[in-house]
């Protein structure tokens, strides 16, 4: 727990670390310890949560700074992010933008506009989960910032206008007057950079230029990939199962689709060794998972560019034009041998006038830890 702890004071930016609170204000007390006192309503919490689960690990509120203002860049004019490098890819209304892990590790919500729609793309490193959602709620637009808590690992958000908690995972609310609320979640995924340069070279990309001095490019939690270190969250969870094929690793990571109510979990391990493509149906929709080798991790090396490659999973819904296709993998494109139409790994069709682009399915890809700590009534996919 030092080691990360040292982390997270790395992140903040050489804030005083040196005596973290464990616990979270109890249950009725309307302020924390802190220089600005909280307006929640601690006396309203969501159904399971508690307030004895919630770890302080900053010594303020956004001690890790949201970005408020995010700036741009062409595609085409960014020479800093590798090509193997993950990025947040994000649509709405027919407007694309990637958000690179490597400025989001060091800020974890970036409050934005796309499409005319306002979203809160967010990302974190201790779980591995980067999720984007709708800031709207109830006519009302919500801007997110860091409380500088944790809960089961995960970061625990605010919104500045009813200061209500929010669990970045899953987007519910935990205290407050949103508790059991939950925000709209919005499709993503996780690819590289060239995945998504080649896709969209007229799009436009999260910048640097962000206002804060960050070595961006670094990894401030430098080997927490291991699956050997403690993912913070009791030791009932520790356990390692070495790789056997009937269990996960705390540490392995997963890509999580729900569709229609039903949740399934796909292992990158799994999928890979089935020839990177998995066939499936989930909430009734037949669907396909597709495994890309060529991205690197942003939680490995210090220097992102040195570190190793993970992979990630998309997944898309198979039915095109009324048909539902068997699709194949055909270099860097899924292919469907009926027809002889092509997709990229972001669903875009490429093979003009043959068939539309293929649906994307909203998927997460956390640690498995991240997931299973909230995660129930799911099933996992095997071959």
């Amino acid at each position: 727990m030092r080691g990360l702890l040292t982390a997270l004071c790395l992140v903040i930016g050489g804030a005083a670390c040196s005596a973290p609170q464990t616990t979270a204000p109890p249950l009725g007390t309307p302020s924390v310890t802190g220089p600005v006192a909280w307006r929640t309503d601690f006396t309203r919490l969501a159904t399971g949560v508690t307030m004895s689960e919630f770890i302080r690990a900053a010594p303020v509120r956004d001690g890790i700074p949201p970005l408020d203002d995010p700036k741009l860049a062409a595609v085409a004019s960014v020479n800093w992010i590798g090509d193997e490098e993950p990025v947040i890819a994000v649509e709405v209304g027919g407007a694309w933008r990637a958000y690179p892990l490597q400025i989001l590790i060091w800020h974890e919500i970036a409050n934005d506009v796309l499409g005319g729609r306002p979203i809160a793309v967010t990302f974190c490193p201790l779980c591995h989960t980067a999720v984007v959602y709708d800031r709207g709620l109830d006519g009302t637009v919500l801007d997110f910032g860091a409380t500088g808590y944790l809960r089961r690992s995960d970061l625990v958000m605010y919104d500045r206008q009813t200061e209500t908690w929010w669990q970045q995972a899953t987007g519910v609310g935990l205290a407050g007057s949103h508790a059991g609320r939950h925000l709209d979640l919005l499709a993503s995924s996780l690819v590289s950079w060239s995945v998504f340069a080649t896709a969209h070279p007229d799009a436009m990309v999260l910048d640097r230029n962000t206002g804060f001095d960050r070595p961006y490019g670094t990894n401030p939690y430098p080997g927490w990939d291991r699956v050997e270190r403690n993912p913070f969250i009791g030791p009932a969870q520790l356990q390692s199962c070495d790789g056997a094929a009937s269990c996960i690793d705390p540490k392995e990571r997963v890509a999580v689709v729900t569709v229609n109510g039903e949740t399934v979990v796909y292992t990158f391990r799994r999928v890979s060794a089935a020839g990177g493509l998995a066939e499936d149906r989930v909430g009734g929709v037949p669907i396909v998972v597709w495994w890309l080798p060529e991205v690197s991790s942003v939680l490995d090396n210090e220097l992102l560019s040195r570190s190793d490659q993970v992979g990630t999973l998309v997944a898309f819904d198979r039915r095109v034009g009324g048909a539902t296709l068997s699709l194949e993998q055909d270099g860097e494109l899924l292919r469907d041998p009926a027809t002889g139409a092509t997709w990229d790994a972001l669903g875009r069709e490429t093979s003009p006038g043959a068939m539309a682009d293929l649906t994307r399915l909203q998927l997460d890809t956390p640690y498995w830890f991240g997931f299973a700590a909230f995660g129930s009534g799911y099933r996992i996919w095997s071959p």
